[in-house]
């Protein structure tokens, strides 16, 4: 399967980026004109990161006790 230290995220990279991504596809849709669908996107990518944020945290915290 995959190598990596033990406890680690395995998908560490898509967790830290993928909502900022997601957030800025959102900020293009709306500057583009589709105002609604962007709203949409930008909300969700900034709920997901503060997700995968709120979880890094946890499992940082975890590792150290």
């Amino acid at each position: 399967m995959t190598e990596g230290e033990p406890g680690a995220a395995r998908f560490s990279f898509f967790f830290s980026w993928g909502g900022i991504v997601i957030a800025l596809l959102g900020l293009f849709l709306m500057a583009t004109g589709d105002f609604n669908r962007g709203l949409m996107f930008a909300a969700a990518g900034v709920i997901f990161w503060l997700f995968a944020k709120r979880r890094k945290r946890q499992s940082e915290q975890a590792e150290e006790t």
